[in-house]
């Protein structure tokens, strides 16, 4: 699995200042040398690659070998200075260069970041988001897989800002990106997607492995800025590629469709699919929560360990222990229930979704017998 710098500085800018990618482009400026336009067409799938990756920017053929036969033309030129500067500064500049201001390559990479970088929180903005989504996209739907998106919105932030100043407001959005930061994975990315909301990606996770994430993040920030003796928390919207969207567009208005739905309903709590309340449950039986499970036994060889149960969904059932819990496999046994003040004795074995820190999520469609024991069915 990528860590979150690797996802970025791996995948496009490390690549851009590597060897190879040094040596194809040399490669693509010989061609053009010698047979002009023409023999970029040989290398016109690297150089589009090259474009949209890196620099952002969607071309068509026709497009790309138009740029790139600008920017070598320019290479010919000044053939001492490296040919990845000139494209940076040609597509900078929106490609009208009267008079070219060729960059170190060490203030080039500073600039780098400090186009994908949101200035005020130092998490990443909307356009690499946008970059990095769409190809993750691509590469689930050629080669299979999943991710999710965590939307989130700081719960009465308005309130604060207008109160204190928009300064004042500008700390609570860098307090509360540090948290996020603190609570994630390497593998996941923060971005800053406008105003006081943030997406944290998940590359690799279902809906159970972002809920998770979810939790935790949820917990720890109204534990922060309680200390602080601030009322603030956050809701958050999960939504999960390909289950929920076909493409970019549909995947943030689906994860703002769930954001809005935990704003509307109390804030300070998490929506996937499977919480949302226009979505269909089409089971034969409708299924009636009786009353919440307040805590889980598990069992791993002669040690119990109690979790208390954070959240029951259609999806499964969340759970939190009092310290990280590490299980031999993935195949646990569940030593009792409790339910209200009875308590039961269930000694069955479950198969865990996700066992991370102190949190344990079961998934309810692998677990079909101890579901019906979460839930009542009627018929």
């Amino acid at each position: 699995m990528l860590e979150a710098r690797e996802l970025f500085l791996g995948s496009f800018k490390n690549k851009f200042f590597s060897d190879e990618y040094l040596k194809d482009l040399e490669i693509a400026f010989e061609s053009f040398s010698k047979s002009g336009k023409e023999g970029l067409l040989p290398q016109l799938s690297f150089l589009k690659d090259l474009t949209r990756y890196v620099f952002g920017i969607e071309f068509s053929d026709e497009e790309v070998l138009y740029h790139w036969n600008e920017i070598f033309s320019i290479k010919k030129e000044l053939v001492d200075k490296d040919v990845r500067v000139i494209a940076f500064d040609y597509f900078l500049r929106g490609g009208l260069l009267y008079n070219p201001k060729v960059i170190e390559m060490k203030k080039f990479m500073g600039i780098m970041d400090m186009l994908f970088q949101d200035y005020k929180t130092f998490s990443y903005n909307y356009h690499m988001f946008r970059i990095i989504v769409n190809y993750e996209i691509e590469k689930v739907k050629r080669y299979g897989g999943y991710f999710s998106i965590i939307m989130m919105d700081l719960d009465n932030f308005k309130f604060y800002n207008d109160k204190y100043g928009h300064q004042f407001g500008d700390e609570i959005l860098q307090e509360f990106t540090k948290v996020v930061m603190s609570y994630i994975r390497k593998s996941d990315v923060i971005f800053r997607y406008g105003g006081d909301e943030f997406i944290v990606f998940c590359p690799e996770t279902k809906r159970i492995g972002a809920r998770v994430v979810a939790e935790k993040i949820k917990d720890a920030v109204s534990s922060y800025f309680s200390d602080k003796g601030l009322a603030m928390s956050v809701s958050i919207g999960i939504a999960v590629f390909p289950f929920d969207a076909e493409d970019f567009e549909e995947l943030i208005s689906f994860a703002d469709k769930m954001l809005y739905h935990s704003k509307k309903f109390g804030k300070n709590r998490i929506t996937d699919r499977f919480d949302y309340v226009d979505v269909d449950d089409r089971r034969r039986f409708p299924r009636i929560l009786v009353k919440k499970p307040s805590s889980l036994t598990f069992k791993d060889g002669d040690i119990l360990v109690e979790c208390n149960v954070i959240d029951v969904s259609k999806s499964g059932i969340l759970v939190k222990c009092e310290y990280p819990v590490s299980f031999k496999s993935e195949i646990v046994e569940v030593h009792k229930i409790k339910i209200g003040d009875s308590e039961f004795i269930l000694d069955m074995f479950v198969r865990l979704a996700r066992s991370e820190g102190n949190f344990i999520a079961i998934d309810f469609n692998e677990n079909k017998v101890f579901e019906t024991i979460v839930y009542l069915f009627d018929s």
